[in-house]
């Protein structure tokens, strides 16, 4: 069996004989077999395998090879061949908006202390595939190392979730984040980085609160002004053939490293806390984020719209404060209507309290984006309050999107006008 030598040549080039006609030849790399890497003798016993230089790690190492024909139990010796691949795909680039490092719903703040500036806000992202490696490159509003961190960058933690092509099994769970991908996005492997760390992980074992099974190597770092450059190499994603189209969705927050934990969310920011929601609700703990799909034609598809799932989004605290007119009873009980009561005009669950200005008030959660219809009523349909003189099931509307107090003033009730 011989080889050429890299990494003078483009790709490898094995060549062998085998004693059996037609027999299968499986290549095996540093003791692994590729499902890329197989190939059938002629009828001489001759065979030929060529190994594209792209799909081995970028960088100069060192690998071991064998043949393996498993249908006569024969292998050959081993050697060692030098590989020096490069990235050779072209980047498939993303624009994100500057200054939309808001959370998923437009809300979050940023904690006071004047450490924190843009540091979590995407500008641009870009996928370059390279035959089963993959280079990501994410390039922030703001790049700081405040607190001299080893990977050269702080005040971010990046969630990079990888969804390898072809492969049909994947979770949609985003793992500690209170979030959940929509659709058929799914991720195979997630990469955990911030400042002081940096772990990939397979989605074997993952779930909402489990990353899955910890893998080597991790993602390879590089920094260049605001842009950080993470490498992800065949070997570390299981050694597809091709990362051409894979997809790849990337969340930023920050990492409590004293503690050990994320970085907390509250309804009001803190010192060292985020503020506009509350991680205990189902908040997502997500700042910025965009994704992107690779496509042959070079378009970059991105894809963060709509990406967290329905299912993720937090209730929200809305407080209605109700004015009454005057010829109201005194001795009134106001209810909350609507199809979350079951169009009950009378539910216990939504019953105000009076206040001692005259005022009536209620607090219900309400999920993220839940359009409500909704009237007021004293204990029936009949004493609702009435909102159109023309219209006797007219109804008002509001549209859920953050913790809101709304203020209503009752004109009539359709018993008393």
């Amino acid at each position: 069996m011989n080889g050429c030598i890299p990494p003078y040549c483009t790709n490898i080039v094995l060549e062998g004989t085998v004693s059996q006609p037609g027999a299968t030849v499986q290549v095996v790399i540093n003791g692994t077999l590729r499902a890329q890497d197989v190939t059938t003798a002629d009828a001489d016993g001759n065979w030929s395998l060529t190994l594209p230089i792209s799909s081995f790690p970028i960088g100069l190492a060192t690998e071991q090879v064998t043949a393996f024909a498993p249908e006569i139990r024969a292998v050959s010796g081993s050697f060692f061949i030098t590989t020096e691949a490069g990235i050779v795909g072209e980047p498939i680039v993303a624009e994100d908006p500057a200054g939309d490092d808001t959370g998923p719903y437009g809300v979050y703040t940023l904690p006071g202390d004047a450490s924190f500036n843009d540091q979590l806000d995407i500008l641009s992202a870009s996928i370059t595939p390279s035959g089963g490696n993959l280079l990501v490159e994410v390039t922030m509003a703001e790049r700081t190392v405040v607190w001299a961190p080893p990977n050269q960058f702080d005040h971010v933690l990046f969630h990079i979730f990888i969804d390898v092509p072809g492969v049909a099994s994947g979770v949609t769970a985003l793992p500690n984040i209170n979030a959940e991908f929509s659709g058929d996005f799914t991720w195979d492997y997630l990469a955990f980085v911030e400042g002081w760390s940096n772990r990939l992980f397979s989605a074997e074992g993952a779930g909402p609160a489990s990353y899955g099974t910890n893998i080597n190597p991790a993602a390879e770092l590089s920094v260049e002004g605001e842009t950080i450059r993470f490498l992800f190499t065949a070997n570390a994603l299981g050694n597809p053939p091709t990362m051409e189209g894979a997809r790849v969705y990337i969340a930023t927050w920050d990492w409590n490293g004293p503690d050990a934990s994320y970085r907390s969310l509250f309804p009001v920011a803190g010192q060292w806390s985020f503020g506009g929601g509350d991680q205990a609700a189902g908040y997502p703990l997500i700042f910025d984020d965009i994704a992107i799909n690779w496509e042959p034609d070079g378009a970059a598809i991105q894809l963060d719209e709509g990406i967290v799932a329905e299912t993720s989004k937090p209730d929200h605290p809305i407080t209605f404060v109700v004015s009454v007119p005057e010829n109201t009873p005194a001795d009134a009980e106001l209810f909350l209507a609507g199809a979350f009561s079951n169009q009950a005009p009378n539910d216990g669950a939504y019953a105000f309290s009076r206040q001692p200005d005259g005022t009536y008030t209620l607090t219900v959660p309400f999920r993220q984006d839940t359009p409500l219809e909704y009237r007021i009523t004293r204990g029936s349909w009949a004493n609702a309050e009435r909102i159109d003189p023309a219209d006797r099931f007219a109804q008002r509307t509001y549209t859920v999107t953050e913790p809101a107090t709304v203020e209503l003033n009752i004109e009539g009730w359709w018993d008393n006008p």
